[in-house]
């Protein structure tokens, strides 16, 4: 969805940062972002609804598949399934139904999934711009 790299860097004003300290702040806005996005999916939910996601997180093989196939019959049939599993031939079952399990909980539990990502990434690049001078020191 967003590629945090160079360009990003580039596009936020940061061009200045250089070798271990650019690749840090790479690391920083990725993890940021991931917290960020996490906090407000998660908002509001059950303790029961964020223990299916924790099966795909644990890599829980049998709650993956128990929740697959209560919420998602037949996955093994589904061409994103299939497409996944076959691209990555070194994969183990756990990773592969992570992958594909984490995409459909979040597909039936937050449709929204892809717009609270870009607002949450705007609001960080507003923040990081505004916030420029200090980060390279200036």
């Amino acid at each position: 969805m967003f590629q945090i790299d160079d360009n990003l860097l580039n596009e936020l004003g940061l061009a200045e940062l250089a070798g271990q300290e650019r690749e840090e702040f790479k690391e920083y806005i990725k993890t940021t972002l991931q917290e960020r996005v996490g906090e407000r999916l998660t908002d509001g939910m059950s303790d029961e609804t964020l223990d299916e996601f924790g099966y795909f997180m644990d890599g829980n093989v049998d709650g993956m598949k128990q929740w697959l196939s209560q919420h998602v019959p037949n996955y093994q049939d589904d061409p994103n399934f299939r497409q996944f599993r076959d691209s990555n031939p070194d994969a183990s079952e756990a990773d592969i139904l992570s992958s594909y399990g984490s995409l459909a909980w979040l597909q039936i539990n937050r449709p929204d999934y892809p717009d609270v990502v870009k607002q949450t990434m705007d609001e960080l690049k507003r923040e990081i711009t505004e916030n420029r001078d200090a980060i390279l020191g200036k």
